[in-house]
């Protein structure tokens, strides 16, 4: 049974990756400002399915879900190509987060914050005429973080109800303590 079982799961996924449409990525920065936050300045990569593969492409048609990445510890959003070259084609609009890359002074408070204020920076950006993301950006959003991003991505989710899912991958515990802020994350209904 478990190898029918494998097998079958193989052949969905597979069968998920000739069916879906990919996109080309086109690549924008963005430096968001933080009003909340003594006017923090939050700077962003952003990757996003687009009709040719340029800087500031034109966005393929549709609406996309976003996925709001924390980088690790002494490294940057420049670290993570493998994340965005799967997720961008496949439809998802990847922002990666570069504040708190420095080795010294290291805020998780502040990066988690970084996380959180991005995401709903994303959500306005699409109901923004002026936008380049305007009806772009569907209201599934997800914050993803490895190692110190994936400690601050449960920072950024507790009492969170904006968010869709988080996703770590070998997740820090931060100081103010992941592990403890990990039992204020919700579940959003849809």
């Amino acid at each position: 049974m478990k190898k029918q079982f494998s097998f079958f799961a193989l052949c969905l996924i597979l069968s998920q990756m000739v069916f879906a449409q990919t996109y080309q990525i086109g690549t924008t920065d963005v430096t968001f400002t933080d009003a909340a936050r003594s006017n923090r300045s939050v700077a962003t990569q952003i990757k996003y399915p687009a009709t040719t593969a340029a800087t500031n492409a034109a966005f393929a048609s549709g609406q996309f879900p976003v996925v709001v990445f924390g980088h690790g510890f002494a490294m940057s959003g420049d670290n993570y190509d493998n994340i965005w070259q799967a997720l961008t084609p496949q439809g998802y609009i990847v922002v990666l987060v570069n504040t708190e890359t420095s080795l010294l002074g290291v805020s998780h408070p502040n990066f988690g914050a970084d996380l959180k204020f991005v995401a709903q920076a994303m959500q306005t950006q699409g109901s923004t005429a002026s936008s380049i993301f305007f009806n772009h950006v569907s209201n599934k959003t997800a914050i993803m973080g490895h190692s110190m991003g994936g400690g601050a991505t449960i920072l950024a989710a507790a009492n969170n109800t904006q968010i869709a899912t988080t996703i770590t991958l070998a997740p820090a515990n931060t100081d103010p303590s992941s592990i403890s802020a990990a039992v204020n994350t919700k579940v959003r209904s849809e």
